[in-house]
C-alpha cells in the first residue's frame, strides 16, 4: 500500500473511532438527561398530585362539617379509600406539637418536626422516598386549612398533611419523555453496533475495494490485449468479440499479418474463467503473438506442439485450453487449421453460383495443457472469395435458457444463415442478439467469444468493418 492508501487507512479509522467517542456520548447524555429531567417532573408532578389530594381531603371535611378528630377520621378513611391505588397513607397532626388528629393507611408519619416544618418553609423541597410493602413512595408535609375542635386529643390549631404518594403513579404522564428516551438511546447503539460492524469488517471492505480496482486494471490489460479493428488488412471485412461472464475471462482472439503477406486468426479459451483464467489466458495470447519462437509463422502444428508444451510446464497439468488457429494466403485461396479441443469453426463455402454448404473445422488434435507429448495435425481446404468463416468459444453454443436448453450449432447455423450476405460486423452483432435472446435476460455462465471474416483473395478498398 502506498503513502496515499496509509493516510487514507488511517482517516477512515479516526473516522470510525470518533463517531464511535460520539456514540457513547450520545448514549451516555440520553441516560443522564433522562434521568434528571425524569426525576425533576417526577418530583414536580408528585408535589402537585399530594397538593391535590390535600385540597380533596380539605374540601371532603368541610362538606362533612367535621371538626372533631372521629368524624375526621371517617371522612380520612372514605377518601384514601377512593384513591388507594395512588396515595399510600394520609396523616393529619398538629403543627404545634405534633399531636395525629387523623391517620389513614399502613404506615404512620415518617417525617420528623423539623423535616416537616423545612419542607413547608421551602416550596421547591423535594418529597422524601420511601419504599413500603414493596413499593416506592414519595412524602411531603402540606398545609391543611381544616378546623379541628378542642376535645380529648388536646386543643385546636394549625393543621399539617403528611401524605405518602405511590411513586409508580406518578410516571403515566411521561409517556412521551420515555418514548424520546428509548428513541434516542436506540439511535445511539444502533449507531455503536454498525460503526463496530464497520470497524470490524473495513479491513475486509478495504481488501474487496483493491481487488476490485485490480480487477479494473486487469480488464482494462485484457482488453488491450485483444486486437483492434487496425489487426485488419486494409479492405478486409471482419468482427470480434469477446464479452467476459465476470470482469474479466479465459478467452481470447488474435488476429496477425504474417511475414508472407498471409493473415493469421486464433482463437482460445482457457478453462474456467475470473482471474486465473485470465492470467493464462495472457500467457497462451502473448505466446501465440510472438512470445514463442516462430509462432505463427511456422505450420500450426508446430505451435500448437510448443503452447502446449508451455501450458503443461506452466499448469503441471491442472490447467488446460482449447485454440483453433488458422493461417489464409489470400494469394491462392489456402486455409490452413489446426483445432486444439476448441469448438469447430464454421466455413460456409460458395462451392458454385446460388450452392453453398458449410465445413466444420474439426481437425487437430487435442486441448493444450493435458499430455505433454500430444499430437497435432494440420489440415487445408481451399477457400473462395466470399466465404464466411466463423469462429467461437463454447460459451455461444453452450449457453442455456430458462428450460435449461443449450443453444447449440444448430441455432447457431440458422442465426448466421439469415444474414450471411450482411457486413461481418452486423452477422456478429445479429449472433451475439440471437444468443442473448435465448438465454432470456439469464446471465452468462461463460465467456462468450466470436470472430467473423469474410475471406477475400484481393483487398477490396470499398468495404469496411
Amino acid at each position: 500500500m502506498d503513502g496515499r492508501g496509509k493516510t487514507s487507512g488511517l482517516a477512515f479509522k479516526l473516522l470510525l473511532s470518533a463517531g464511535g467517542l460520539l456514540a457513547v456520548a450520545l448514549l451516555a447524555q440520553t441516560v443522564v438527561n433522562y434521568r434528571y429531567v425524569s426525576e425533576n417532573l417526577v418530583g414536580q408532578e408528585a408535589r402537585r398530585a399530594a397538593q391535590d389530594r390535600i385540597g380533596g381531603v380539605e374540601r371532603s371535611i368541610r362538606a362533612a362539617h367535621a371538626t372533631d378528630p372521629a368524624a375526621i377520621q371517617s371522612v380520612l378513611d372514605d377518601f384514601r379509600d377512593d384513591v388507594a391505588d395512588q396515595v399510600a397513607s394520609v396523616t393529619l397532626l398538629l403543627q404545634s406539637d405534633g399531636t395525629i388528629v387523623a391517620s389513614s393507611g399502613a404506615a404512620a408519619p415518617s417525617l420528623t418536626a423539623e423535616e416537616r416544618q423545612r419542607f413547608l418553609a421551602d416550596r421547591s423541597a423535594p418529597m422524601a422516598p420511601e419504599t413500603r410493602a414493596g413499593r416506592d413512595v414519595l412524602v411531603g408535609a402540606f398545609t391543611c386549612r381544616v378546623r379541628v375542635a378542642a376535645g380529648e386529643a388536646g386543643p385546636s390549631g394549625r393543621v399539617v398533611a403528611e401524605i405518602a404518594i405511590y411513586r409508580d403513579s406518578l410516571t403515566a404522564p411521561f409517556a412521551a419523555l420515555r418514548r424520546n428516551a428509548t428513541v434516542s438511546v436506540s439511535a445511539a447503539l444502533a449507531l455503536l453496533v454498525a460503526l463496530t460492524l464497520i470497524g470490524v469488517r473495513s479491513g475486509a471492505y478495504v481488501r474487496a475495494k483493491q481487488l476490485e480496482s485490480q480487477m479494473a486494471l486487469a480488464r482494462d490489460v485484457q482488453r488491450s490485449l485483444l486486437p483492434s479493428a487496425g489487426a485488419w488488412p486494409p479492405g478486409v471485412d471482419a468482427a470480434a468479440a469477446c464479452v467476459p461472464a465476470s470482469s474479466v475471462g479465459g478467452d481470447f482472439y488474435d488476429v496477425r499479418v504474417l511475414s508472407d503477406g498471409r493473415v493469421a486468426f486464433s482463437i482460445g479459451d482457457v478453462a474456467g474463467h475470473g482471474l486465473s483464467a485470465a492470467l493464462l489466458m495472457s500467457l497462451l495470447h502473448g505466446a501465440i503473438g510472438g512470445g514463442a519462437p516462430g509462432t505463427l509463422d511456422e505450420p500450426p502444428d508446430r505451435t500448437a506442439g510448443r503452447l502446449n508444451e508451455l501450458l503443461h510446464a506452466k499448469s503441471a497439468g491442472e490447467r488446460f485450453a482449447s485454440v483453433v488457429w488458422c493461417d489464409y494466403d489470400p494469394g491462392t485461396g489456402t486455409l490452413r487449421y489446426l483445432n486444439a479441443g476448441h469448438p469447430p469453426g464454421m466455413l460456409l463455402r460458395r462451392d458454385a453460383p446460388g450452392a453453398e454448404r458449410w465445413t466444420r473445422l474439426a481437425e487437430g488434435g487435442p486441448v493444450l495443457g493435458v499430455v505433454r507429448a500430444a499430437e497435432y495435425r494440420t489440415a487445408r481446404l481451399d477457400a473462395a472469395e466470399g466465404d464466411l468463416l466463423v469462429l467461437f468459444s463454447d460459451g455461444i453454443v453452450e449457453t442455456q435458457n430458462r428450460h435449461e436448453e443449450f443453444y447449440g450449432e444448430g441455432r447457431l447455423v440458422e442465426a448466421i444463415e439469415r444474414c450471411r450476405d450482411l457486413p461481418a460486423h452486423a452477422i456478429s452483432e445479429a449472433i451475439l442478439s440471437s444468443v442473448r435472446t435465448f438465454a432470456g435476460g439469464r446471465p452468462a455462465a461463460d465467456d462468450r467469444t466470436l470472430l467473423v471474416v469474410r475471406l477475400w483473395r484481393t483487398p477490396r478498398p470499398d468495404v469496411s468493418m
